[in-house]
């Protein structure tokens, strides 16, 4: 009979149930957290420019200039130690920006005519020596040449509106979405210069455009100068931007562009500033030739007020900005039933 004591060692297989070795130690808490610290610190070292330049580009707020007040001493401690340098390399190889933001310059690319006033309301139409954009019918042995982009908010709607379009092959459709821009913050994208390379490479004869999502904040201009939301001098650059923007779009007349305006949004606070960029790219959409300007601010309302179910339908995400995927398809339909009024998709 075999005792307690003297029980037989596992078998190899058992090797789990082997007690573990108590001479193991483990670091106290503390000393785990002096730990994460030091590797958090010698992380922000490394990535010093990236943390500024996130900060920077972070919409106006205490958020943003508390973020700075600590993003911008370590990477001073990171420039004088040079730990910034192979982050930095890294960086230029890759064509990432991280320098100081200053707002960027808003300005028509070569080529493109610049505008005529920056004032809500101005003309700023192009020469009258352009071409109109005209319109044909369209057919599946020549499909109208269509490119959707903007921001998130075209991201379900873009694939619904080219796949609405298939069952006919009257539409040849692309779309690019840029996540995180707007007019408002060219120093994170300058949506005139990418526009214009977009233009000259895809050559589309329709363009749906539809951005604004990340516009609800002031805007900086080159040298510094905020201009806050919700006031005339806000509105007034605004509207020369998308005014810039539709000239590009457009090849100064010679295509069509539908610029799509945002949805109501469920903050109060957003609600004025959309209704700012609304107003301010129906104007510039009057005073540009070839644009339509699609205002779908009441499609997504009830009653005039901001709602997540619209007939019976859930159509927005949950941030009250978005369309969900649901709202989108909606959205589509309607910007099929413009283009084939427009282009006769179905005939």
């Amino acid at each position: 009979m075999t005792s307690v004591s003297e029980r037989p060692p596992p078998a190899a297989g058992d090797a789990a149930l082997v007690a573990p070795d108590e001479s193991v130690r483990t670091l106290p808490a503390g000393k785990v957290l002096l730990v994460m610290l030091l590797a958090f610190g010698l992380s922000g070292l490394f990535n010093s420019g990236r943390f500024v330049h996130a900060a920077e580009t972070m919409p106006l707020g205490w958020q943003r200039s508390v973020l700075l007040s600590v993003a911008r001493p370590v990477d001073s401690v990171a420039r004088f130690l040079h730990t910034d340098r192979p982050r930095a390399r890294i960086d230029r190889a890759l064509g990432r920006s991280t320098g100081p933001v200053d707002g960027g310059a808003f300005e028509p690319p070569a080529g493109v005519l610049p505008t005529a006033s920056s004032a809500p309301g101005a003309s700023a139409s192009p020469s009258a020596t352009v071409a109109s954009a005209g319109f044909r019918d369209a057919s599946a042995a020549a499909p109208l040449r269509l490119f959707v982009t903007g921001d998130s908010m075209i991201e379900f709607m873009a694939p619904k509106l080219i796949a609405q379009a298939d069952p006919t092959h009257a539409v040849a459709g692309t779309s690019e979405v840029k996540y995180g821009t707007g007019l408002v913050r060219s120093d994170v994208l300058n949506w005139p210069v990418h526009a214009r390379a977009a233009m000259l490479k895809r050559d589309p004869e329709a363009v749906i455009m539809m951005i604004g999502g990340n516009d609800g904040q002031g805007i900086t201009l080159p040298g510094g100068k905020i201009l806050h939301e919700n006031t005339p001098e806000w509105a007034a650059e605004y509207q020369r931007r998308a005014t810039i923007m539709m000239q590009v779009l457009t090849d100064n007349g010679r295509r069509h562009v539908y610029w799509v305006g945002m949805p109501i949004p469920k903050s109060a606070r957003l609600q004025g500033i959309y209704r700012q960029i609304n107003t301010a790219l129906g104007a510039s959409a009057a005073a540009v030739r070839g644009v339509t300007f699609v205002d779908i601010w009441d499609d997504y309302a009830v009653n005039g007020r901001y709602a997540d179910f619209v007939d019976g339908q859930l159509v927005r995400a949950r941030d009250g900005i978005h369309l969900n995927r649901d709202g989108s398809a909606r959205l589509a339909r309607k910007l099929y039933g413009i283009l084939d009024a427009d282009w006769r998709l179905s005939r």
